[in-house]
């Protein structure tokens, strides 16, 4: 897990999705997150930015399923699934996770 402070009241946090428990929620995050990512504008993006957009999809996608009551993930790992979704789509998410701290991909 990292943390990652960009300037908001907290630090957002960062784990690896649980894959092998919940393999469906896990495709569901990242097409939640495929068809809300442009990544011409991500790669355009500074840190602060990233953090903005990865911390709304987040917020976004926990109001529509409600993952930590139904199934308990928390919002650190929706955000690592998505960012696995936008290193899939080309973002190279991964990467500039890495650069911020050490994070162990899904893929």
């Amino acid at each position: 897990m990292i943390s990652v402070d960009y300037g908001a009241r907290w630090p957002i946090k960062f784990e690896p999705f649980p894959i092998d428990e919940f393999p469906d929620i896990y495709e569901d995050v990242l097409a939640f997150a495929g068809s809300r990512i442009v990544i011409k504008t991500w790669n355009t993006m500074d840190d602060v930015a990233r953090c903005k957009i990865i911390e709304r999809m987040t917020i976004e996608y926990c109001k529509e399923t409600s993952p930590k009551k139904n199934y308990g993930i928390g919002q650190a790992e929706i955000r690592g699934g998505i960012i696995d979704a936008i290193d899939i789509n080309g973002g190279g998410g991964n990467q500039w996770l890495c650069q911020l701290g050490s994070y162990q991909s899904n893929q």
